[in-house]
């Protein structure tokens, strides 16, 4: 996934877009992590972002950053928009 970040930052050639994906890359990480530590204590993966630490908490901020930093090119982070929507349904 993190040639996805950084074929964006590439493309976008910001500053601020190479901090961001920087952090997306390790929330990433973590999410995916998180995720599977859900599924293995039989929780669903998605939608847990009251849980302290939770990476779906910090997908609402991420995607807003994303939104300021890329503009429409952050629909490209499909993955990170998909979080979002599980923390929030």
């Amino acid at each position: 996934m993190r040639d996805v970040y950084r074929a964006l930052v590439n493309r976008v050639g910001t500053n601020d877009a190479v901090a961001l994906a920087h952090t997306l890359e390790h929330w990433h990480d973590s999410m995916e992590a998180h995720r599977a530590s859900l599924t293995r204590l039989g929780f669903a993966p998605d939608g847990h972002p009251e849980w302290e630490g939770c990476p779906h908490a910090e997908a609402r901020q991420l995607w807003d950053q994303a939104l300021r930093v890329l503009g429409s090119r952050a629909g490209e982070l499909k993955y990170l928009h998909a979080r979002v929507f599980e923390a929030h349904s």
